[in-house]
């Protein structure tokens, strides 16, 4: 009997053969070594093994037979010699106050990284794991032992005289000393049996795609630099081309390159996304990461980590407090270039990981397509290279998960590994881990309704038929979820007392279920298919303008405030983005009849829509059993779920969405729904057949992925213009800190202190410089710059004046960035000019 396998029958099957790693390879290909003593070796020509979809190209394989008995462990081997080096050359520069650009901080970045990674690969049995899920595992791991290493000096060591031990030699003495005892204590096993070792050259279209991520990391890098020095985004433009060439080739080609090489091209592929956006600016540019620099600059400012320096829950995540402080007094590297560079490498590994995750069950395809979607929604390279804190949550909630698949593995050691990640969740984001309980939590309800419903259906049955849940261990069970909540709890509660915003969720979320006041609603949520519409930004903008001046009414009429008649004269109107000039192409559209503005504005905008849609489609055909190439686990399937339940829960209860945006909960629902978004968007087009089916899929990620990453707007113009591609649009103008801005604000500070104190009123409340202001100046008042709420005597601080609008922003609880055109005339009526700068202007 003989087996007829086919590349459509592999790409299906749940596990391909293009999974195996190298040690299942050796097994596939291993032959039978002669007997005899000594050391021998042979080179036998490998043919392809039974069953792969095409030879196998400049491979060849070398057994070695070694000796039976036991030799004696070497206490110097070449491995336990290239693991101290490092650190002894760490030790020579940072004690040394060397400044070497490169070394220092490479070394440095090994010893706080490296080593901790180093020393769980090799302390950790992985022999039932793959060897890229340890890669992962053990740089997570490396991550989160540093964060508590931090804070385990940063409360030791005060108590021994030392008041700052977060700075460069109380830090990198107690983590080296660390490092050091834990290679002691390391002893590599001795080799005891034969193994047999498998080199595989590149073949030449690995060695394309090899190529490719590391080019686009290239083209990445020079085109945030092109536009940071005033030049165009041609080059960010031909990076996203060689990304989108990339994934299409490792689509294309998925039966002939193996999983580590498609492994490393994501990770590089995802890191040119990455710093596309993170590199725009000459300094600290987004919204979430201002403060979140501040809460570093006053744990690197105070060399020790306190929440009563700044009691807030962002002060609360030592993943961007206690960890770049350590980072940056060891490497010497400014907080800037962490921020920037070194926490996007960190974040790149995300989409690594949704791979694997959907490769755990279901086909190649099905895996790329899901990496596709996830790094292609543009929460992933425009707004997560603004919010660190989250970035490094995430990597806890991928390694989390995808420890949580791994079957090969017992309950009890998986649950012991998913409590650790899950502490370094806890560490470094609070809403993420809200997040993951709630998802604990209704995967258990729905999984003991399952239970119960089979129940009550065996019994209507008389005892017949089967259960409606497979007995299966879960490991994010009732222990994990109690677990997870206490150290949430014990962690916000007694140790940094900053579980005062999830208390504010919590009432206003039981006022909304019983009618109360609905509170805050996210702008994001508009993108929901199940959202009521929202009110237009006229209608918001008018409404926040009568309630600032009717709570100023008394205020206003004893001359606290500007006078209604100034206020009347200069009225604020909505600033509407400028789009995109027309390109050529863009105009022979218009030609013909398209409207590119509305085309699009459909695109885009009905990208979440059908994002939604397909994940829908996707879950039920996979509850039906009617996909191809994915057959997820009972856990992931309620997991799934339970993701889509809290974004509807999100959408139906807006003071959620205030506290963490749909989308932001969308890119972490891809952990788990891409795979489901892929297997929907490839059974869409089943009725085609399945090469038709895969083509059709394929074409649909790629019109999402080339509008969703800004080249379709790009090449046909008619769109708001993108930070990663332009100097110009709403992100640039709010949230891209400009030299003369600080400038003035910095002259408004001495001004202000020379005189005792003042009044500010600043244009972009969301900058560090603001917040220096406002939390390290008590004799400062920062206020908002908006003209109903301006005082007659307050210092006013405008930016990117005189060449176009001056354009500012409604504060907003609620997520919402409503721009308007600022009336400058209100100021020169009221008030003098005493500051210019060309861009930056000063009122009083």
């Amino acid at each position: 009997m003989s087996t007829d396998v086919s590349p459509a029958s592999l790409d299906s099957a749940p596990v391909g053969l293009d999974s195996l790693d190298d040690s299942s390879l050796d097994d596939l290909t291993r032959p039978i070594p002669a007997l005899g003593e000594g050391v021998e070796s042979e080179t036998v020509p490998m043919s392809p093994p039974v069953g792969l979809p095409g030879p196998v190209v400049d491979a060849e394989t070398v057994i070695v037979r070694r000796p039976r008995t036991r030799l004696p462990a070497r206490p110097w081997t070449r491995r336990r010699v290239a693991a101290y080096l490092p650190v002894v050359l760490a030790h020579v520069l940072v004690l040394g106050d060397l400044d070497v650009p490169v070394l220092r901080p490479v070394a440095a970045l090994y010893l706080l990284l490296g080593l901790p990674a180093y020393m769980i690969w090799y302390r950790t049995n992985w022999t039932r794991a793959s060897r890229q899920e340890a890669v992962v595992f053990s740089l997570v791991g490396g991550v989160i032992l540093l964060m508590l290493a931090g804070l385990l000096l940063n409360w030791v060591l005060p108590w021994f005289g030392v008041d700052r031990p977060l700075e460069a030699v109380p830090a990198f003495v107690g983590l080296a000393d660390a490092g050091l005892l834990a290679l002691l204590w390391w002893r590599p096993v001795p080799a005891t049996r034969t193994r047999f070792r498998t080199r595989r050259h590149l073949t030449s279209r690995e060695q394309v795609v090899v190529v490719l991520g590391p080019l686009a990391v290239a083209l990445a890098v020079c085109g945030a630099v092109r536009l940071n020095n005033g030049g165009d985004g041609i080059v960010t433009a031909a990076g996203l081309v060689v990304i989108g060439a990339a994934f299409l080739l490792m689509i294309l080609w998925r039966f002939r390159i193996r999983q580590n090489v498609v492994l490393v091209t994501v990770y590089f592929l995802s890191l040119a996304l990455l710093l596309m956006t993170s590199l725009r600016g000459w300094d600290i540019t987004g919204h979430d990461i201002q403060r979140e620099y501040y809460v570093f600059q006053l744990a690197q400012m105070h060399g020790q980590w306190g929440i009563g320096w700044f009691v807030d829950a962002y002060n609360a995540c030592l993943s961007i407090t206690i960890l770049p402080a350590v980072l940056s007094a060891v490497t010497g590297l400014s907080g800037v270039v962490l921020f920037k560079v070194v926490f996007q490498v960190l974040f790149a590994l995300c989409p690594v990981m949704v791979y694997l995750i959907a490769r755990r069950f279901g086909s190649t395809l099905v895996a790329l397509l899901a990496t596709i979607y996830f790094v292609a929604f543009p929460t992933f390279f425009t707004d997560m290279p603004f919010m660190i804190r989250q970035e490094i949550g995430f990597l806890c909630l991928g390694a989390t998960i995808l420890m949580v698949t791994n079957a090969r593995w017992a309950v009890q050691r998986r649950i012991t590994w998913t409590l650790f990640f899950a502490l370094g969740l806890v560490i470094s984001h609070y809403s993420t881990t809200y997040v993951l309980i709630a998802l604990i939590g209704i995967a258990l309800a729905a999984r003991g309704a399952l239970v119960l419903a089979g129940l009550l259906r065996r019994r209507l049955r008389g005892g017949g038929g089967y259960p409606v849940l497979r007995r299966e261990p879960a490991v994010l069970g009732a222990f994990t979820l109690v677990a997870v909540a206490a150290m949430a709890m014990l962690w916000t509660g007694p140790i940094t007392q900053t579980g005062g915003h999830l208390e504010r969720t919590a009432v206003n979320l039981v006022s909304a279920m019983f009618g109360g006041q609905p509170g805050d609603r996210s702008a994001d949520v508009g993108y929901s298919l199940f959202a009521p519409p929202s009110p237009p930004p006229e209608e918001q903008l008018a409404e926040y303008q009568e309630t600032v001046r009717e709570e100023t009414a008394a205020e206003r009429a004893a001359g606290e405030y500007l006078p209604e008649d100034v206020l009347d004269r200069h009225p604020v109107e909505l600033a509407t983005a400028e789009p995109l000039p027309l390109t050529g192409a863009g105009d022979v559209l218009e030609r013909i009849g398209i409207d590119v503005e509305t085309l699009n504005t459909v695109i885009r905008q009905g990208a979440a829509r059908m994002l939604q849609l397909l994940v829908l489609f996707g879950m039920v055909l996979v509850l039906l059993g009617r996909v191809r190439g994915w057959r997820p686990s009972q856990e992931i399937v309620l997991l799934a779920g339970s993701s889509f339940v809290v974004m509807m829960l999100q959408v139906l209860l807006p003071s959620l969405s205030a506290e963490y945006g749909v989308l932001r909960t969308f890119q972490q629902a891809l952990f788990l729904l891409g795979p489901f978004l892929a297997a929907g968007s490839i059974a869409l087009f089943s009725w085609l057949g399945h090469r038709w089916a895969t083509r059709a899929a394929l074409a649909l990620a790629g019109v999402f992925y080339l509008s969703l990453v800004g080249l379709i707007p790009q090449v046909l113009g008619g769109y708001g213009a993108q930070l990663h591609l332009n100097n110009a649009g709403t992100y640039h103008e709010l949230y891209q800190i400009d030299p003369q801005r600080a400038a003035a604000e910095q002259w408004v500070l001495a001004r202000a202190e020379a005189t005792g104190g003042a009044e500010v009123d600043v244009a972009e409340p969301l900058d560090r410089y603001t917040f220096t202001m406002t939390y390290d100046h008590p004799d400062l008042t920062v206020g908002d710059v908006f003209p109903a709420a301006v005082r007659p005597w307050s210092y006013v601080v405008l930016t990117r004046v005189g060449t176009r609008p001056v354009i500012a922003s409604l504060p907003s609880d609620g997520g919402d960035v409503i721009t308007y055109r600022y009336p400058v005339g209100v100021l020169t009526d009221t008030k003098d000019r005493i500051y210019s700068s060309g861009r930056a202007e000063v009122y009083r």
